[in-house]
């Protein structure tokens, strides 16, 4: 019985180290190259009822109705993205035009705070103040002296890099309309492989976790971020838009939360004197908490079934893997991980049961 179980274990851990070498290898090398057509096959997947819509109701060509659609699809969504990113740009430009005012503001704020610590800890005055100073100073000249030349070193590769974006988005548009013009057949031929009848069981449950999860955070993100900007601007913040969505972003991570940022901006305002302000923050993360729990259990349930360390750490490992988007395939990588190894194992049940019923007929 040991030697079984023992059998099981050593099984359970190579089908879990091949998958992940699998992922690892897939993330690394192939998703870049496969990523503007997944792309360009979500943008099919959303303008592929009205191009139906127009050949069936008003007999339009598929080649001119998938043009449209993607025009119109296009024009609506790229002209709300490019107003929200011009607001967002304009706030950000004003706050780092600012910085100087921000930063003097900030010097005052802590040179009282210093002389009350020092107080309270027995130090002589200014102790505190000249630690946090040096230490400020020395961070700064690190900023300097890598930060800010090498922004200027790779102004030529953002330049090449703007062409390459630019290319990416002409190939997606051709993929999108090829895609729409061959989806029929290419679905049909799919359906009736083999290679689809031997791994649906693992991709239709991806399927339903990833485009269930993205679903949600989206959702959330829009409400929280209509929340944010609204708060923000009822507080008289200059920087309503730019605040509003980069926090509602930041709290689709699972462990950074809009928390991590608006209690500490409340924090600030306490100090500052500023309640009103304070308290309407603290609100605002009571209220994007709340639609959070509301929403998410009701859209997402528990098909995810990660806990909160473990997504942790898949961050952190996805990160050191892949870089600052290691932060959504870290945890991505590890539903993937789980669903193939959950439904393996669901596979390797059900041919033992049919081989044991089997043995009991005979």
């Amino acid at each position: 019985m040991k030697l079984n179980n023992i059998s099981k274990l050593q099984r359970q851990l190579l089908l879990i180290a091949i998958t992940s070498i699998g992922v690892f290898i897939a993330f690394r090398y192939f998703l870049p190259l496969i990523f503007p057509f997944i792309f360009a096959y979500l943008i099919m997947r959303l303008i592929l009822p009205i191009v139906r819509f127009l050949k069936e109701k008003l007999h339009c060509p598929v080649i001119l109705g998938s043009i449209i659609s993607l025009l119109v699809t296009v024009g609506v969504l790229g002209s709300g993205i490019f107003y929200v990113l011009c607001v967002v740009l304009e706030q950000l430009r004003g706050f780092l035009k600012n910085i100087p005012i921000y930063t003097q503001i900030v010097v005052t704020n802590l040179d009282s705070i210093c002389c009350k610590c020092d107080c309270l800890l027995g130090f002589t005055d200014g102790t505190a103040y000249n630690y946090l100073f040096d230490n400020m100073s020395s961070v700064w000249g690190v900023v300097k002296q890598v930060t800010i030349p090498a922004i200027s070193e790779h102004t030529l590769n953002i330049f090449w890099g703007i062409i390459g974006l630019i290319s990416i988005l002409f190939i997606i548009i051709i993929a999108v309309i090829n895609m729409i013009l061959d989806y029929d057949t290419i679905r049909t031929s799919y359906l009736q492989s083999d290679f689809y009848k031997a791994i649906s069981p693992v991709t239709s449950k991806l399927a339903k976790v990833g485009v269930a999860y993205v679903k949600t955070q989206l959702i959330i993100m829009f409400i929280n971020s209509v929340i944010l900007v609204s708060g923000f601007y009822f507080i008289g913040s200059p920087y309503a838009w730019l605040a509003g969505i980069g926090i509602a972003i930041m709290d689709a991570f699972p462990v950074l939360g809009s928390g991590l940022f608006l209690i500490p901006i409340a924090a600030i305002k306490l100090i500052g004197g500023k309640y009103f302000a304070a308290a309407t923050l603290i609100s605002l993360y009571g209220i994007c908490e709340f639609i959070r729990s509301l929403i998410e259990p009701r859209l997402l349930g528990d098909r995810i079934g990660l806990k909160p360390i473990f997504t942790l750490i898949a961050m952190y490992v996805g990160v050191q893997l892949f870089g600052v988007i290691g932060f959504l395939l870290g945890p991505l990588a590890l539903v993937i991980i789980k669903t193939i190894v959950e439904e393996t194992k669901c596979v390797e049940k059900e041919q033992s049961d049919t081989k044991q019923q089997d043995k009991e007929q005979e």
